[in-house]
């Protein structure tokens, strides 16, 4: 943990992970400076801002040179129990293909130094959520149509219908608002 710590604090420029790797024991959140450059699989993103941060890691809203912008979910592992969940994480995100669920894009897992691992998890980035929409209409004391939460609803069941319908079924155990992205309509 010591050794997490120490990362957590460490204000590097630029984060490289060139090396996959399985080792270490538990997880720990990592604070990156916005504006810093991410290299994952050779491919270059800017830090833009915090999304979520959670007992598992930080979610940033990121870019590339092509100025696309994608979700990164970042974790220190210290734990081969860590590295193994958050592979079991990569795997099923990377597997799932919905109109309803958050798009894989690629991701990495890699040593930052003996026994701590780092793992990125880069996502399709959508920039309004069910939560987000919510705070507005209360600030402006509007409600949901009912039209409006029949569709949230319907999207959400099917969402969760991908998941239990799987070879080995996925309970996703963290259903709420705030993890309810708005995905934009055809």
């Amino acid at each position: 943990m010591r050794k997490i710590l120490a990362l957590l604090s460490h204000g590097e420029n630029e984060v490289t992970s060139p090396h996959n790797h399985i080792g270490g024991s538990g997880c720990s959140s990592s604070g990156l400076q916005l504006g810093k450059q991410v290299t994952i699989n050779n491919q270059r993103f800017t830090l833009d801002s915090v999304i979520a941060e959670g007992g598992f890691g930080i979610v940033y809203r990121v870019h590339s040179s092509s100025g696309r912008r994608f979700a990164l979910k970042r974790t220190l592992v210290n734990s081969e129990a860590g590295v193994s969940a958050m592979k079991r994480e990569i795997t099923i995100v990377s597997s799932l293909s919905h109109k309803n669920i958050v798009s894989y894009i690629t991701s990495q897992v890699s040593e930052k130094e003996p026994g701590i691992y780092e793992v990125l998890l880069l996502t399709a980035y959508y920039p309004s959520s069910v939560s987000r929409i919510l705070n507005e209409r209360q600030q402006k004391k509007e409600a949901f149509l009912e039209s409006e939460v029949l569709r949230i609803l319907a999207d959400l069941c099917e969402a969760v219908s991908r998941l239990h319908h799987c070879q080995t079924p996925i309970i996703h155990r963290d259903l709420k608002v705030g993890h309810l992205n708005c995905f934009p309509r055809p």
